[in-house]
Parts: structure tokens; sequence; C-alpha cells
């Protein structure tokens, strides 16, 4: 699966494309063209127009939590951020770039976020963390960006 760079795209399919010299002429079935985010956008002071600079996500995003220090944690069913490959959760630094010092590989959906202190709690529908056994619910320890040995007997799922 390739990216699509970012940029502006309609809201349905193209059927027709027509150049007449630097203008280029768009039919097809949809409302409108606007700007293609991906599956994560920012939108500063309130408006409609995202900030262009805020990394291109690919995948469902089913839960974002600041980060506390103007950062964001994306977690969801998440594939790639920019060129990275990615695995349900992420961290996207106050600069708007990949946390690539935090890359964990989980499994299956991160549903659910909280952090405590600098302790980042994660549920959902996984079963391993990092290939080892890790049922639904997660903590990492933000100082040293790893998984803690904390574990509760989680019977199923956790969506919030």
């Amino acid at each position: 699966q390739t990216l699509l760079p970012q940029g502006h795209a309609p809201d349905g399919p193209i059927y027709s494309l027509k150049k007449h010299g630097n203008t280029l002429y768009v039919g097809g079935f949809f409302n409108g063209v606007g700007y293609q985010s991906g599956s994560a956008a920012l939108l500063p002071n309130g408006g409609i127009k995202p900030d262009f600079d805020f990394p291109h996500c690919e995948g469902d995003i089913l839960v974002t939590l600041p980060d506390g220090n103007g950062g964001w944690f994306l977690g969801g069913e998440i594939d790639k951020v920019e060129e990275t490959d990615v695995f349900g959760l992420v961290h996207i630094l106050p600069n708007k770039k990949l946390d690539t010092t935090f890359l964990p590989d989980i499994n299956n959906d991160v549903f659910a976020l909280a952090l405590v202190n600098d302790t980042l709690f994660v549920g959902g529908w996984f079963t391993q963390i990092d290939g080892q056994p890790q049922n639904y619910l997660a903590a990492f320890g933000l100082n040293t960006k790893t998984k803690l040995p904390w574990s509760l007997e989680q019977e199923g799922q956790v969506t919030e």
C-alpha cells in the first residue's frame, strides 16, 4: 500500500479529467474538493483548515490523547505515518514529527488511551505487543518508552 501525496482530493469518485492550458477540469460523483489529510488532522484555533505540517496517517484512528507537552498519542488500526510502518499506536511529537523512539508492535486495534503521570495505559483488542503475550490492556513508561511489566486479568477487549 502506498500513501497518496498530501494535497487536494474530492470526496467521491472522479470520472472525467481534462486539461486545458494550466487548468485541470475534474468531473465525477463528488460534492467538493478539499485537502487530503489522511486519517488524522490537526485543526488549529478551532478552524476548518488543517495544519499542513501534521504527519499523514494511513489506517483508522480510533482514539487520540494529548501527551501534555504539545504532542499527541494516536491509537487504532494505524498502518503508516508518512513512510514509516506502524502498528496500532503512535506518538506525534510537539514538532509534528513521528516519535520513532516509541513504535510498539501491537497486533490488533487500540480503542482506549489514558495518561497518568508518566504512564500511558492502552486498551484494545490486542493479544500481543512486540511479539509477547499481552491481553487487551498494557502500560507504557513514557520516560523509558517501553512496555511496563503490568497486567490485569482482562477477559475481553477494552473499548473505553
